[in-house]
């Protein structure tokens, strides 16, 4: 890892960079940044697991829009939501 550390002119002093092994470009060294690209090392290299199939700052969805696309495609999702509603069933409970 130490050999993919770089120094860059970014302002006022030398900042260090890394080259990501997923993204394959320079990324500021943070201490994020050194955990993320340690534990990728040993997924690649101690686990086999291919780099192709890394990705990175994955974006997940919670909350409501779950709700309201379950809501659209259930086939009683009309009946159970006038019942939730009317608090005869909790949201948990369907």
């Amino acid at each position: 890892m130490e050999a993919s550390i770089t120094l860059k002119d970014s302002g006022k002093k030398p900042a260090p960079y890394i080259h990501c092994l997923v993204r394959g470009k320079p990324i500021k060294l943070t201490p994020e940044e050194a955990v993320r690209q340690l534990y990728i090392m040993v997924l690649k290299d101690d686990l086999g697991y291919p780099v192709s199939r890394m990705e990175l700052e994955y974006g997940v969805t919670f909350g409501r829009e779950n709700w309201m696309w379950w809501m659209k495609h259930s086939s009683t999702s009309s009946t159970k939501a006038a019942r939730a509603r009317k608090g005869s069933i909790s949201r948990r409970a369907m």
